[in-house]
């Protein structure tokens, strides 16, 4: 049975998300968020750096290749997307390419990627709810920061909730979080990393 509070964050989630300005930031306040987004990762002791070859891959086939975050040409979302990954990420995985996950949209050195998350126990369906984990906390993140978070909700496919399933996996999910000490009871956030 889940606690009353998960139904009311997942509720306040849709609510709020259904309602806001879906105008993203430009300018000075686009750099501001991605500030704020560096910042975080500074904060978790999470290396990233700006730098990646001409065409935004890095040039280990990474996006985290375990030991720095290549953040160039992405969003502000990527990059938060990304932290959550960091901080949800066992510390056994942490500091493994692609958080021993596999593959990821922007990895380029797939035949790694796939071995590692081998060699770190994990498979698909593990894989993917540690997915699903870091795309809330992400969306929470983008929350937090006052970032419009819709479409990172669409894009995880989070927006379906007409369906049980989808409704218990969020708030399976957002328990998970909770017990890992990565939100609090009202859905914020929080900066630390599972232990």
């Amino acid at each position: 049975m889940f606690a009353s509070w998960v139904n009311d964050v997942r509720n306040t989630i849709i609510e709020e998300g259904r309602t806001q300005n879906r105008k993203l930031p430009k300018g000075a306040a686009k750099t501001q968020k991605i500030r704020e987004a560096y910042k975080l990762a500074r904060v978790l002791n999470m290396p990233y750096t700006g730098r990646a070859n001409s065409d935004n891959k890095s040039s280990s086939g990474f996006s985290w290749d375990g030991k720095v975050l290549r953040c160039k040409g992405y969003s502000t979302s990527d990059i938060l997307h990304d932290i959550a990954h960091f901080q949800c990420s066992p510390p056994s995985r942490r500091y493994l390419p692609e958080f021993g996950l596999g593959s990821g949209f922007d990895t380029s050195n797939h035949e790694v990627a796939e071995a590692t998350m081998l060699r770190a126990g994990m498979d698909e369906k593990l894989a993917r709810k540690e997915e699903e984990c870091a795309s809330i906390l992400g969306a929470l993140w983008e929350r937090h920061l006052g970032l419009p978070y819709w479409a990172t909700l669409e894009f995880h496919s989070w927006i379906h909730f007409n369906e049980a399933c989808d409704r218990i996996e969020l708030r399976e999910q957002l328990e998970k979080l909770y017990t890992f000490g990565l939100i609090d009871e009202r859905g914020n956030p929080q900066v630390a990393t599972r232990v």
